[in-house]
């Protein structure tokens, strides 16, 4: 599902004066040296604020069902959700009350990057088309289900138990699948 945010920012804008909305600008993790970083976390509540930040984020919740926030779309998620949100695109993650009241366990991964990476020489190559795509599109934020979403699910799962170089490639697997996901 791709969000139709052509104008994003002035829609962002529009809305959250009409809301009244505080968006928090997230610092991330991430360092200037960082491909990218992998953020894992069990049962957190979902009580971070609405937010940005101007990395990339892949955000997969796993075991909980709830409210997402992107831009300036709200939706009911089911069970498991995966999304790709660009850069400065606001966004919050609610969870279902009666799920969290009975402390049902969930967990949430959350790869964050910097896009600007991807415009470098080796990432202009006619390989990396597919991923410079997604990065664009992702502006507007993106939604994975079916056959991309299992897949992916396997990849940052694996990417929470790697480091280095190996995390590195899973991360550019990880974008190949984003980018040629159908479903």
């Amino acid at each position: 599902i791709r969000y139709q945010n052509h104008k994003i920012h002035w829609l962002q804008f529009k809305i959250l004066q009409l809301f009244k909305m505080n968006v928090f600008r997230e610092n991330t993790p991430l360092k200037e040296n960082d491909i990218c970083v992998v953020l894992d976390s069990s049962n957190n509540g979902f009580d971070y604020p609405i937010h940005n930040h101007p990395e990339v984020e892949i955000n997969l919740v796993m075991g909980m069902s709830g409210k997402r926030i992107v831009g300036d779309s709200t939706e009911i998620y089911q069970e498991n959700d995966l999304v790709i949100l660009g850069p400065y695109l606001y966004h919050k993650w609610y969870g279902d009350d009666v799920l969290l009241n009975k402390k049902k366990p969930y967990r949430v991964i959350t790869i964050q990057f910097d896009s600007k990476q991807f415009s470098t020489n080796m990432m202009m190559k006619d390989s990396f088309y597919g991923i410079r795509n997604l990065l664009k599109e992702s502006m507007r934020g993106i939604q994975f289900t079916g056959k991309t979403f299992e897949s992916a699910r396997r990849i940052m799962i694996e990417m929470t138990e790697n480091k280095g170089f190996e995390n590195t490639i899973s991360f550019l697997k990880l974008l190949d699948v984003l980018s040629k996901g159908q479903d």
